[in-house]
């Protein structure tokens, strides 16, 4: 490999074309950063998946294994916690056995960490259905400063040189 480039993808999507957005939606939301692969946007997902598995885990690790439970925690899990997809149900599988001894002294910051992420995992579906639903917004920005400049090229000629429009 010589290179990022060299890194199989997916295709993204032809310009204007938009994808339907269930798929993506549904990957983003049972892993963090897979819609972003699926509408292939490589990096993002990379990152997305990046920032949130470590906060994910490391709160876990803060909060002693038990904060990630329906039985403990109804409330906080069906609030916050069912948009990690399957980062909790995975955890919750794993730690519904876990015995609450004593509250641990970061148990607070971990609760804060992993509802963090999966706050932020709400984030990261919305930006997949909005690039689904609305197309990519560099694709549209750059769109606009086309027929931006387009449009200042048209006034040019119109004017000629050295002439000054009121505007």
């Amino acid at each position: 490999m010589d290179g990022p480039s060299d890194i199989d993808s997916p295709a993204p999507p032809v310009p204007g074309e938009r994808p339907d957005p269930f798929v993506p939606v549904l990957l983003a939301w049972l892993v963090p950063g897979a819609g972003h692969l699926k509408i292939g946007r490589l990096w993002p997902g990379v990152f997305i998946f990046a920032a949130i598995l470590p906060l994910y885990a490391g709160g876990m690790v803060l909060a002693g294994f038990e904060n990630v439970s329906w039985v403990r925690h109804n409330i906080y899990f069906w609030a916050v916690h069912i948009f990690g997809g399957l980062l909790t149900g995975v955890a919750a599988f794993f730690t519904q056995h876990v015995v609450v001894t004593e509250r641990l002294p970061h148990q607070s910051t971990g609760e804060l960490f992993t509802a963090t992420a999966c706050l932020l995992n709400v984030i990261a579906i919305s930006d997949v259905w909005s690039r689904c639903s609305r197309g990519d917004p560099e694709e549209r920005a750059a769109k606009r400063a086309a027929a931006a400049a387009a449009e200042a090229a048209r006034e040019a000629e119109m004017t000629g040189p050295g002439e000054v429009t009121s505007g």
